[in-house]
């Protein structure tokens, strides 16, 4: 009885702490209020408090913060905020859970099965890989991998086919990237930026019925740079930390269009935050950020520029985004620094680039003393414009042009150029180019007047042999003349005599045969002879 009593107590007074459960207006709407009172009395009479105050969500949980969108300039409002400042750091922590990817296409998820799903043909090398098949239906397509596994950069796919070709370029994920395809006249000349990884490209065509072929080469580069951010710095969340003055190549991709900087700011003062392309056509979209993930300010895309931002001392979020606007897309190298002020080099020590080594210049602020330092590349290529003449009577000066180590052209303003007193005369000219201003030393380069050429003037016959006349050319362009001669019209075994004069007599020859006879001039110059072209052939039947 004693155990009855006990049992008969203890269930009473769980009925009672059940129906006690208390259920704001608040917590829930009408409806399921009327739910829950239903499933409590009639189809589960045994639920538990806690179990009904699961489903509500209560006011002191904690939400995630927003992850700031890719909008243009023009959508943002100022004040705009984010997350609070005391949230950053939990933010921070569950970064890594997030998810930020597009929500995939029907399309997309279709290509993504068919991928998994065909056999890949092979793997393509990024830079000199050569890719040749057969264009077929979507269902037949034909798969490769592209390996950018060492870095990302630029990758071109240039080529043709006979027929209308389409692709696509998923990540090693099966994420399609790029969906692409070739010109109306079947040629294929494009580029993307990409970030590391391993890829997939698919090749295919629309119609079932197509029946061609295709050949591609694929191009990689990444301006022999590997240190720049592979999307490890694309959220705010995985800001990338960096220092007053450190100087940073970045890169921005189809698959990473957002770099993030995080620097900490130890003044108040203007600072400057100077990004420059080294990619030509791409504009950049920089914004700044403060502490509270409130946007500070934002500028215009441009293809090297800096923006100049007052800001109070504290931490601050630097973010490149690919460009929008006017300037296109904004997909490539670029690089970035940040600095305390505006420098005034005003002193600078120069050590100028031979022929041999490279040079520099070092700059020193008047302000804080912080020094800089750029280079200058070496001349490595001196040539002249034109190197062999023939002789007219006037002066012959070719141009001169220089390029350095990096192949960009170094301007005349940086040397000087001398030629020989007599530039007019048949032979060998010099050419002096002496450096100057950031540059020094001097080099030699040569070219050549050919002689004026001469012709026959009069051809007779002699006993066993002829006589030539030649017409007479200026001194300057003829020490003299040669004859050759040879029973074969094309000369092979011909014999050739040297004169000053403008007439030769040659003798001792087969009589009663035929002879060709072709004269030239030639012009001694030092230790040096040139020859003109030989002239029109004549033919002398000798006595």
């Amino acid at each position: 009885m004693k155990k009855e009593k006990v049992l008969a107590l203890l269930l009473t007074a769980a009925m009672c702490a059940t129906s006690a459960a208390p259920v704001s207006a608040a917590d829930f709407s009408d409806e399921t209020a009327e739910t829950v009172a239903v499933e409590a009395t009639e189809e589960n009479p045994e639920v538990e408090a806690e179990d009904t105050e699961s489903d509500v969500v209560s006011d002191a949980e904690e939400t995630e913060p927003e992850v700031i969108a890719d909008e243009a300039a023009d959508d943002y409002e100022e004040g705009e905020v984010s997350v609070e400042a005391e949230d950053v750091e939990a933010a921070g922590a569950d970064a890594q859970t997030l998810d930020f990817s597009d929500e995939i296409t029907a399309e997309e998820e279709e290509e993504v099965a068919e991928a998994g799903s065909v056999p890949i043909k092979g793997t393509v090398k990024a830079d000199g890989g050569s890719i040749s098949g057969v264009i077929s239906g979507r269902n037949n397509a034909s798969y490769y991998k592209i390996d950018l596994s060492s870095a990302g950069g630029r990758l071109s796919l240039k080529g043709s086919s006979t027929e209308y070709m389409r692709y696509t370029i998923m990540d090693e994920r099966e994420n399609v990237i790029v969906r692409d395809y070739n010109d109306k006249n079947h040629t294929l000349d494009k580029s993307y930026e990409l970030t590391q990884g391993i890829y997939l490209i698919k090749i295919y065509n629309e119609s079932d019925s197509a029946n061609g072929s295709f050949n591609i080469r694929t191009y990689f580069d990444t301006e022999g740079k590997t240190t720049f951010q592979e999307n490890s710095n694309d959220t705010i969340y995985k800001a990338s930390p960096i220092s007053l003055g450190q100087k940073i190549l970045g890169h921005t991709a189809i698959n990473n269009t957002d770099d993030y900087y995080k620097i900490v700011i130890p003044e108040d003062g203007k600072y400057t935050f100077t990004y420059r392309t080294r990619t030509e056509g791409a504009g950049f979209q920089p914004f700044l950020y403060d502490s509270s993930l409130n946007e500070v300010e934002w500028a215009m895309p441009e293809d090297a520029g800096s923006c100049r931002w007052e800001v109070e001392k504290g931490t601050y979020y630097f973010r490149i985004k690919e460009g929008s606007f006017g300037a296109g897309y904004g997909r490539g190298f670029y690089d970035m620094v940040v600095t305390g002020h505006t420098h005034k080099f005003s002193s600078s020590t120069v050590d100028k680039a031979t022929l041999t080594s490279n040079g520099s210049i070092t700059g020193k602020c008047s302000d804080c003393g912080q020094t800089t330092t750029s280079t200058i590349y070496r001349p490595s290529s001196i040539r002249l414009t034109t190197t062999a003449y023939t002789y007219n009577g006037k002066a012959k000066r070719p141009g001169v042009v220089v390029t350095d180590v990096n192949g960009r052209t170094i301007g005349s303003s940086s040397y000087t150029v001398s030629y020989d007193r007599d530039a007019v005369s048949a032979g060998r000219h010099k050419v002096t180019i002496t450096f100057r201003g950031n540059y020094s030393g001097t080099v030699t380069r040569t070219y050549t007047i050919n002689p004026k050429g001469t012709s026959i003037s009069k051809l007779s016959k002699v006993k066993r042999g002829f006589k030539v006349k030649v017409r007479k050319q200026a001194a300057k362009t003829a020490t003299g003349y040669q004859v050759q001669y040879c029973i074969r019209s094309n000369f092979r075994g011909a014999k050739t005599k040297t004169f000053r004069g403008t007439s030769l007599t040659v003798n001792r020859l087969k009589k009663k045969r035929v002879y060709y006879v072709r004269v030239r001039t030639y012009k001694k110059s030092g230790r040096r002879t040139y020859y003109s072209s030989w002239s029109a052939p004549k033919a002398v039947k000798t006595r």
